[in-house]
């Protein structure tokens, strides 16, 4: 039975986002890829964003994404660059906990959180053992996820429909909606139940509805570390933000971790 592509409701979008379009996280993964020398893999390329750039810098890239759709969407911005760029990237359609390339990386990236759609300990546990394996001796590992508020977890009746966020498609001119609900929160198992409610207001004067369900698993900075060391994945920065600052408690968004292969 083919498995639902989860990511294909959000690929005509993502592209015009600006929460996606305006994050200043892809400067800091360019330099670790030219640091890196290269191959470099990036898990969870999506569209593109980051992937694109790093090729850019004249690396060989191979990017993986479970969801067809947004490969579809990167492989229509890659035909928009030069042949010699698109010729350093190989595309992958792809689960974190199934990769099996055969190859081994300098640099293997996960940007912006794709690690916390999954949803159970042993996928994670399967994941980070499939990037061990893919990590190259003196190679490095790089993933983000969000730093948990504890102030949302103790008020989960605060959830509901979060504020609306508008962009304009530039290829048609048509106004787009966002709406974010909180669909529930699973607190024994650490997994919010979230909702991207979508409204495309046509030219027609009609509105086309898209709904896109998913779940997010949260993970605190200890928690995140045990499990890549128990993975062979040694941490070696923690970082709070793209420009490499401390955490702070109850102050950083971002909780980015730089690991080593560890046999």
């Amino acid at each position: 039975m083919t498995t639902p592509d989860q990511y294909a409701p959000s690929a005509p979008f993502y592209d015009l986002f600006p929460v996606y379009t305006g994050r200043e996280d892809v400067e800091f993964y360019v330099q670790a890829a030219r640091a890196s020398e290269g191959p470099v893999l990036e898990i969870g390329c999506g569209t593109g964003r980051v992937l694109i750039p790093t090729a850019r810098e004249g690396l060989t890239c191979v990017g993986v994404d479970p969801s067809a759709a947004m490969l579809e969407r990167c492989r229509a911005n890659l035909a928009a660059e030069p042949s010699e760029l698109q010729g350093r990237i190989t595309l992958v359609e792809s689960e974190m906990q199934r990769l099996d390339l055969g190859r081994l990386f300098a640099l293997i990236t996960c940007p912006f959180r794709p690690f916390q759609h999954i949803l159970s300990t042993e996928d994670q546990i399967e994941a980070l053992r499939h990037v061990h394996r893919h990590l190259a001796p003196g190679g490095r590992f790089i993933i983000d996820i969000f730093d948990p508020r504890l102030d949302a977890l103790l008020h989960p009746e605060e959830s509901g429909v979060l504020e609306p966020e508008e962009f304009t498609d530039p290829a048609t001119g048509e106004r787009i909606v966002r709406r974010t609900r909180r669909v529930a929160w699973d607190r024994t198992n650490q997994i919010l139940a979230l909702e991207f409610l979508y409204e495309r207001h046509l030219q027609s004067g009609g509105v086309e509805f898209t709904e896109h369900p998913f779940g997010m698993r949260y993970i605190f900075r200890w928690e995140m570390e045990h499990l890549l060391e128990r993975c062979g994945l040694g941490v070696v920065d923690v970082f709070g933000d793209f420009e490499r600052g401390s955490v702070i408690s109850g102050e950083s968004r971002e909780l980015i971790f730089v690991c080593e292969r560890r046999d």
